[in-house]
């Protein structure tokens, strides 16, 4: 499952690139900020990187009960 997350999420950015507009919406934002598009290809090298024991290590850190919020949400019936 991973592994599909991993490449969903690169194979989605570079479907939406199919206009030029999209493709200006898109890359915008890594351009204006690191002044290159180099950085779209070390987000993506740490996406693979990242392994199940990463995963788990941060859920470890900040999906702790002490950390939660919790929301009621009632409606006018």
């Amino acid at each position: 499952r991973l592994a599909d997350l991993k490449s969903r999420l690169r194979y989605e950015f570079l479907l939406a690139l199919d206009t030029p507009g999209a493709v200006a919406t898109r890359l915008a934002r890594p351009l204006a900020v690191t002044g290159g598009l180099d950085t779209l290809e070390t987000l993506y090298a740490a996406y693979a990187a990242i392994d199940a024991d990463d995963i788990r290590a941060a859920a470890r850190r900040y999906l702790r009960p002490e950390r939660r919020t919790v929301a009621v949400l009632e409606g006018n019936a």
